[in-house]
């Protein structure tokens, strides 16, 4: 296997995910993700009009009210890049063809790691392979999120790590680059942090004469992103953190379901992978430390999910690789053969698989139904299903929505009456569950404003008598109402209960 092998398969999981790229809707966090970078667009655009901080916080306070999934509980720096693209371009395509290059780079960097890992290069660029098409990865590789970012790196900070490992000396540029890349990693993701004891903890037990350096590094580096964190604790974002980790979501075992995370058909091989590697490495402090400091305190989250592991999926993809190069090791030329051809034949069923998984057969066209919302007055919509209130209300911004979306969080502790109508000055209520019946529509006295109907989804438009105009919103996870009028103090307020 040559080297030329590896462009061929980057490029590969180029053309299939352009194929894919236009063909499903936003997910929940891909709406909240782009409607932060549009805010991060046009706090920059509106950066002349502000004459004192107190502005800033004024105009993210009316940016919150009439984008309700904006959250500062997020580092910015996967934001601003996307934001870059939105400066030239306000597109999905184009965001996604951002998450389609940054897994290519990672799946790029666990080829390196696999180099120094494995000593071989066809089973680093098998690592690759099977990191591409681990389902979990394929499914969220043009997504806007920032979980394969985090991934990015995460590895990258590594890769550079081990080089320094190698180096007899280390002067200031070295101890100066590691500190922008955990900069740069500590402002992607906050699971970025495991790097602080992974890195320790390593260079004192396999190295202590870099230790000195990386901790200097790791110091460089909360320096750097000092104002961030005085910005964290000033406001209390804490709490808001807080509030969502602790939200109750998914199964802690779901780490470990590996059919699921990793796919039907390679699913199986590579549970025994990883624990062979990582048995074969007991001793390796970085690769202990990089795998169990993490997936330990993940088990202790309420909210749990896959995604958060992200950062051990250059582990998986490496023990695959190192599984690779046992087998081709094995002394019988048939046996090897008949289990390698049985390995890539999987592959090739599980890619099938993972791009059926992604193929939609039908788009939700939010898009046009938002454009058909005209009015002044602001939007309820009903409930989550089948398309999350974010994707809405990041499709109301690029048609120009001029009222606020409420989510249906605000009906968890209220009935749709009326009054609630009058006292949120809701104009229009979205319903694309069919909640709404002929006697709701009467007895609150409805009209159908637009409506897109086919067999496998039912979007209405109901546009209300309401032409109050209420510059309100209600924040789900804070669970309380934010106006205009009360600023940023608000929030504080709600952040502080």
């Amino acid at each position: 296997m040559r080297i030329s092998i590896l462009p061929i398969v980057l490029c590969g999981c180029l053309l299939i995910h352009l194929f894919l790229i236009q063909n499903h809707t936003l997910r929940s966090d891909e709406g909240t993700h782009a409607i932060l970078a549009m805010f991060y667009k046009d706090l920059i655009i509106n950066l002349r009009s502000f004459n004192s901080f107190n502005d800033v916080l004024e105009f993210a306070t009316e940016y919150a009210i009439k984008y309700p999934k904006i959250t500062p509980i997020y580092p910015p720096l996967y934001h601003l890049l996307l934001t870059t693209l939105f400066l030239v371009k306000e597109s999905v395509f184009v965001g996604r063809l951002l998450n389609l290059s940054i897994t290519i780079l990672t799946a790029f960097v666990i080829y390196k790691l696999g180099l120094k890992l494995l000593d071989s290069e066809k089973c680093a660029i098998l690592s690759s392979v099977f990191f591409l098409n681990f389902t979990t990865i394929f499914t969220h590789t043009t997504r806007l999120m920032m979980d394969i970012p985090q991934a990015l790196v995460f590895s990258l900070v590594l890769l550079y790590y081990l080089e320094l490992k190698k180096k007899r000396r280390i002067g200031w540029r070295e101890v100066l680059i590691l500190s922008i890349l955990l900069t740069i990693a500590f402002l992607t993701k906050f699971f970025s942090v495991f790097l602080v004891p992974t890195i320790l903890l390593d260079s004192f037990f396999s190295r202590r004469k870099i230790f000195k350096h990386c901790l200097l590094s790791i110091v460089l580096s909360g320096i750097i992103i000092s104002p961030y964190s005085f910005l964290f604790l000033k406001f209390r974002l804490y709490k808001f953190f807080l509030k969502v980790a602790t939200s109750a979501f998914h199964s802690r075992w779901i780490y470990f379901d590996f059919p699921r995370n990793f796919g039907f058909f390679i699913g199986w091989f590579v549970a025994p992978s990883t624990i062979l590697f990582l048995w074969k490495n007991r001793k390796n402090v970085l690769l202990m430390s990089w795998f169990f400091l993490p997936l330990l305190t993940f088990m202790f989250f309420r909210d749990c999910d896959i995604r958060f592991a992200y950062i051990l999926m250059p582990i998986y993809a490496i023990s695959c690789g190192f599984t690779m190069k046992k087998i081709y090791a094995l002394r019988s030329k048939q046996r090897r053969n008949i289990i390698i051809g049985l390995i890539f034949g999987l592959m090739i069923l599980q890619l099938f698989h993972n791009i059926y998984l992604s193929y939609e057969s039908f788009r939700y066209p939010i898009d046009e139904f938002m454009g058909m919302a005209e009015k002044k007055g602001n939007i309820l919509i009903l409930s989550e299903e089948p398309v999350y209130s974010s994707v809405y209300i990041f499709y109301g911004r690029l048609n120009n929505i001029q009222g606020n979306i409420i989510r249906p969080c605000l009906l968890l502790k209220s009935n749709l009456t009326d009054n609630l109508l009058e006292e949120w000055g809701i104009r229009y209520i979205i319903d694309q569950n069919q909640s709404i019946d002929e006697i709701a529509k009467d007895s609150l006295n409805l009209t159908l404003a637009g409506e897109l109907k086919t067999e496998d989804y039912d979007l209405r438009l109901f546009e209300t008598p309401i032409e109050k105009e209420v510059e309100c919103n209600y924040i789900c996870r804070l669970e309380g109402k934010v106006c205009k009028e009360d600023g940023f103090s608000g929030f504080l307020k709600l952040i502080g209960k």
